[in-house]
């Protein structure tokens, strides 16, 4: 009896030349996360219109040169209160609750192509005004749908990108503004400092507010002890009794609707002693900000993640030791 062995050299396909049946990529999936920066805000953005020239999907491909279809491709934001919207998108304008899923194409002789999203052919501006926290995005690709000659290699791979531009002209009300929540720790653990505060019979406590957003911000800060319970409104003290909120302007912006400044507002009173006693009882504090737009907006403004608005507390105690 003889033996026979062999091996077999393994190998690579580095490149393809000719026809190639069309062929269907297995559906992909893929997520965006924080389009709008880490600390989304919680609400909807009612926007009046967008820029529809640098509002956009673009497709791209790195080697082959065949035709591509990116087909049943569905793009979803959801925001940080769990609320979905599905973009639509129709050509030819009116794009119906249908129109969730929908066809682009990448022709054979374009390294990429752009399909501009618009007011007339997309709920685009729904779909921002969602404030999604992340995206995400599905499509099946078929290489090759006319059966033509062209070339790929194994390396090669094909993107889709959506790019959401503002400045927009966006119109904001009190009613349904954007809100953004925050809570912080606040107490008083110096001893010394405790001391010096519990014969206080008075105390001036100045607030600052910072806006570096081009949309109005009115505020309600509660002080809360460590288990939640609320203490005082500290906003009331500082500002409007009736609502117990503090505003601050919106921020200035160029032609181009970027912001080119901050606004500012100082808030300043002064506390009784019962005050007082709630503050060293303080764990924390809690900030609960509106964000609205001129109800007749008549420019363009640019919002970008790295806006902010900023709520600074600064006390400054008076007090008076009893002798006895």
């Amino acid at each position: 009896a003889a033996t026979f062995s062999s091996e077999v050299t393994p190998y690579t396909v580095e490149r393809i030349v000719g026809r190639i049946k069309p062929t269907y990529i297995e559906r992909e999936f893929s997520k965006s996360d924080s389009p709008f920066g880490t600390d989304v805000p919680e609400g909807f953005i009612n926007f009046a219109g967008v820029d529809g020239n640098n509002t956009y999907i673009s497709l791209k491909r790195y080697e082959n040169n065949y035709q591509l279809d990116f087909e049943q491709v569905s793009i979803q934001g959801v925001n940080k209160n769990g609320n979905k919207v599905n973009l639509r998108y129709k050509p030819g304008g009116n794009p119906t609750i249908n129109d969730t899923l929908f066809n682009l194409r990448l022709d054979q002789d374009k390294d990429s192509s752009i399909y501009y999203l618009t007011n007339s052919n997309s709920n685009v501006a729904e779909f921002i005004g969602n404030i999604p926290k992340d995206i995400y995005v599905a499509k099946t690709i078929l290489i090759n749908k006319p059966y033509s000659n062209g070339s790929t290699n194994y390396l090669d791979s094909f993107s889709t990108n959506t790019n959401f531009s503002v400045p927009i002209n966006m119109n904001i009300s009190q009613t349904n503004s954007v809100i953004q929540d925050d809570t912080a720790d606040f107490g008083i653990s110096d001893g010394d400092q405790r001391k010096k505060i519990q014969n206080c019979q008075s105390m001036d406590i100045e607030l600052q507010m910072t806006n570096a957003i081009a949309l109005f911000a009115l505020s309600k800060i509660d002080v809360l002890d460590s288990f939640n319970v609320p203490l005082f409104s500290l906003s009331q003290l500082l500002g409007n009794p009736s609502d117990s909120t503090i505003s601050v302007s919106r921020a200035p912006v160029d032609i181009n609707g970027f912001v080119n400044g901050i606004s500012k507002q100082t808030y300043r009173t002064t506390v009784p002693k019962e005050v007082i006693d709630k503050i060293l009882r303080a764990g924390k504090v809690a900030y609960y900000t509106k964000f609205y737009t001129d109800q007749n907006p008549t420019s363009f403004i640019r919002v970008v993640k790295n806006d902010y608005a900023k709520l600074l507390g600064i006390g400054k105690v008076i007090y008076r030791i009893r002798e006895d």
